[in-house]
């Protein structure tokens, strides 16, 4: 015999309380089979959880739920009712509003986030949830007609999440005598959004699925129930199982920027993600890479048909380190990683929830839909691994909001846990709902460069290490900026790398600071290039929302410079690959408007002044025997210099020696010496690098006029 799962109201006017074991005067066909609470299976793996090859793939499967036997009788007692909803992770109903002897209640019980210190994972009620009655269409489900137009056909919950529908005329014979609705959401408190649809797959195929449920037949003095009556996950058809209370998400937090990101890395390590788990680890360290010298921390977590993935080194937990110093640990943790199993967004999310550390960002990386969802406290799953319904998303939209809302109140400022999840693969990239409905609404667009606000990405493998790296840089709400030094030698037409040594000022106006500056000058500071002539620092804005900072950069000359004759020529800067104009230069450098996430490159070339200076020396050598020949370079010891004042005799010979030095910074080509009491000079070469000195050399007799 069928039960009727209808509350039974009593018949006063004023009955707003149920009565234990009251029974309805027949039994009633609510239109949707009795079954027991939970009998879902969970023993079929999904796709996820099959090899190239198609070999089942060895896991740990979670614990089949057990079912309730029910009793004999046409109504369920109120105390068996109540307690199935603790179950089903309901608050206990509240008291009902006062109805007539021919008044039927529909009752549509509403969450927003998860208790994390309960025995059971109990959904918390929320307040101001608008939801609509109206008409089904006879192909029945939850496909709908019109709104039903009347007062009674709207309602808005209350502190305790409750939203009831006092249906009158549902007495037998009157016109909502065993009338159906469908319940649609028309609005969101505050601080929340409503998800219209949601992506579903039950046949292989993903598609967008209007949530709205159909409810079970109404009748004076009963109450139809969610998650009792219908929205149950349990004897329902496919995609319409669900926990029992209706969603809604919470909006996400703002980046909240601060020296020492506290970031939590989940990664989806199931079944289908082996063939690119190479890709995701790469990411995945690059990621964290990216935020080494900010002072940030990172916590790595894992899922697949459950979480942590696994509890050895092939898919645990880690609780958070500090990224600087210990990248080659995290690196290497990341590298133990294997895949293998099912999705299971809530479990993945919802460990990050009840975590006790505190977090600004979490980053959910993900390949796939959700198949499975945590069932209770003691950490068993449902779901079949294959298909993805309306509850394995209701159940991560919950957890997420738990972990958006976590709130931090020994930090000031701190307004919750930021969501950012990455769909990558083609597995995921279709319409983007159950990514938006976990995270947020705004999606990444890289024509309009919307890092710093995008609550979702949706990337191909080859994309994902570079999205990661721009979250990185957004998250800590910071702007790259890097100096390239070139310079062009005296008598030189060619750029050259600058190398070491050349020193810059980085200034910024208010409402951003130099990562690397000294705590005492956080808006400036000093950088000197490296030996590919580059310095670079981040600037951390006080804000994701800070519109833009003014920074300086000028380039502050060393005194050896400055002899050498070096001068900055010209300065060419690029933010995020496009040129652009200084909005001001100085004397020694420019201004340019910089925002959060940028990329500026700012390319200074020096060019060296022309410097002529020549040192020409003469001295005489003894050579009169004309059997030694001066070296070019040095004089062999025996021969005598011919000194100032010193007598030779006349016709005599001698050896004039020419040291000629180039005290300049310029290049001096095509050199000839010429000596009019000499018929000819001989030099080792033509030209005469800066500093370079050479000697030449000529011989001859000699006379009076020497």
């Amino acid at each position: 015999m069928q039960r009727d799962r209808r509350r039974p109201l009593a018949a006063a006017a004023l009955g707003a309380l149920l009565i234990a074991g009251l029974v309805a005067p027949t039994t009633l066909d609510t239109g949707v089979a009795a079954s027991p609470l939970r009998s879902e299976a969970v023993d079929v793996l999904e796709a996820d959880a099959v090899d190239s090859e198609g070999a089942r793939l060895e896991e740990e499967l979670p614990q089949e739920a057990t079912t309730t036997p029910e009793p004999d009788g046409l109504v369920t007692p109120l105390a068996e009712t109540e307690a199935s909803m603790l179950e089903l992770g309901l608050s206990t109903l509240a008291a009902a509003p006062p109805v007539t002897p021919t008044d039927g209640l529909i009752l549509v019980k509403t969450g927003g986030d998860r208790s994390t210190t309960a025995t059971r994972r109990t959904i918390n009620g929320l307040a101001g949830v608008a939801l609509q009655l109206y008409t089904p269409l006879p192909s029945g489900l939850a496909n709908m007609a019109s709104p039903v137009d009347a007062p009674w056909a709207s309602c808005l919950s209350d502190i305790d999440g409750d939203c009831y529908f006092v249906v009158p005329n549902a007495g037998q014979g009157q016109e909502n005598y065993d009338r159906r609705f469908v319940v649609v959401q028309t609005g969101a408190p505050a601080g929340w959004f409503m998800n219209s649809e949601l992506k579903v797959s039950t046949d292989g195929s993903a598609r967008d699925q209007p949530y709205q449920f159909l409810t079970a037949k109404v009748r004076a003095q009963t109450t139809v129930t969610s998650g009792i009556d219908f929205m149950k996950d349990v004897n329902t058809d496919g995609e319409y199982r669900s926990l029992g209370t209706w969603q809604s998400s919470l909006n996400n937090p703002k980046f909240i920027c601060r020296v020492g990101l506290r970031v939590a890395l989940v990664l989806d390590l199931s079944g289908s993600v082996r063939n690119t788990l190479p890709e995701l680890k790469t990411a995945a360290t690059g990621f964290i890479a990216a935020l080494e010298g900010t002072g940030s921390s990172v916590a790595l977590y894992t899922f697949a048909a459950n979480a942590p993935s696994a509890k050895d080194d092939t898919g645990r937990n880690y609780p958070s380190v500090p990224i600087d110093g210990n990248m080659a640990m995290i690196e290497k943790r990341i590298n133990a990683y294997t895949a293998g199993g099912a999705t299971n967004w809530d479990s993945g999310i919802y460990q990050v929830a009840k975590s006790s550390e505190q977090y600004d960002i979490a980053l959910v990386v993900t390949d796939g839909m959700p198949t499975y969802y945590k069932m209770d406290a003691q950490n068993r799953v449902a779901g079949n691994g294959l298909d993805t319904k309306m509850v394995e998303v209701e159940s991560a939209i919950f957890s997420a909001n738990t972990l958006k809302g976590k709130v931090d109140p020994g930090v000031d400022g701190h307004t919750g846990t930021r969501m950012v999840v990455v769909g990558v693969g083609k597995a995921i990239n279709s319409d983007p709902e159950n990514l938006a409905a976990v995270s947020g609404q705004t999606a990444f667009d890289a024509t309009a460069d919307n890092a710093a606000d995008a609550d979702y990405f949706q990337v191909e493998w080859e994309q994902i290490e570079g999205a990661l790296k721009d979250i990185a840089e957004t998250a800590i709400c910071s702007a790259n900026v890097k100096v390239v030094k070139q310079i062009q030698r005296d008598g030189s037409a060619a750029i050259e790398i600058g190398g070491s040594g050349w020193d810059f000022g980085f200034g910024t106006s208010v409402g951003a600071v130099w990562n690397q500056a000294a705590a005492a000058t956080p808006l400036q500071q000093t950088r000197s290039t490296n030996v590919e002539g580059v310095t670079e620092d981040f600037l951390l804005f006080d804000s994701s929302e800070s519109s833009s900072v003014t920074v300086s950069l000028d380039e502050q000359m060393r005194q050896a410079q400055r002899d050498a004759r070096w001068s900055l020529q010209s300065v060419s800067c690029e933010v995020n690959g496009v040129a652009v104009p200084p909005s001001a230069s100085t004397p020694f450098g420019v201004e340019l408007t910089v925002g959060v996430a940028d990329r500026v490159i700012c390319t200074f070339v020096n060019v060296q002044s022309e410097s002529l200076g020549l040192k020409l020396v003469k001295r005489g050598w003894a050579t009169d025997d004309g059997a030694r020949v001066a070296n070019p370079a040095s004089m062999d010891p025996d021969v005598e210099e011919i000194v100032r004042g010193a007598t030779r005799p006349l016709g005599s010979t001698v050896t004039w020696t020419y040291d000629v030095s180039n005290l300049g910074m310029t290049l001096i080509s095509d050199i000839v010496l010429v000596d009019d009491r000499l018929t000819s000079v001989s030099c080792p070469r033509a030209e005469l690098a800066p500093g370079e000195t050479m000697r030449c050399v000529g011989t001859g007799p000699l006379f009076r006029t020497n």
